[in-house]
């Protein structure tokens, strides 16, 4: 018997609690007003015994990068940490020197 192993990455979604309710009727109706303004949600039991539910909203992570933040290749390559990248990223620069002067 052969065991198959496949890393995969799992992408989990980011939720905030926005509000919490005694009975399920008043969340809904929070539920639905987010819902109108295009945003993910979902209804959960929560607080001592299940008797609340809390109205909870998906959370966007993704973050634009400016272009000014861009580094070059070369500093981009430097920055893994990997102490041979560092040395041939050096090397290219050098090259690139003598090759333009």
């Amino acid at each position: 018997m052969s065991k198959e192993t496949s890393e995969t990455k799992v992408v989990t979604k980011t939720w905030k609690t926005v509000a919490k309710f005694d009975s399920f009727e008043e969340a809904d109706k929070k539920r639905n007003v987010i819902i109108e303004a295009g945003k993910e949600t979902k209804v959960r039991r929560c607080g001592p015994g299940g008797h609340q539910f809390a109205v909870k909203m998906r959370i966007d992570e993704k973050k634009p990068r400016a272009k000014s933040e861009k580094k070059t290749p070369v500093e981009a390559e430097a920055k893994l940490g990997d102490k041979r990248k560092e040395k041939r990223a050096k090397k290219r620069a050098r090259r690139a020197e003598r090759g333009t002067s």
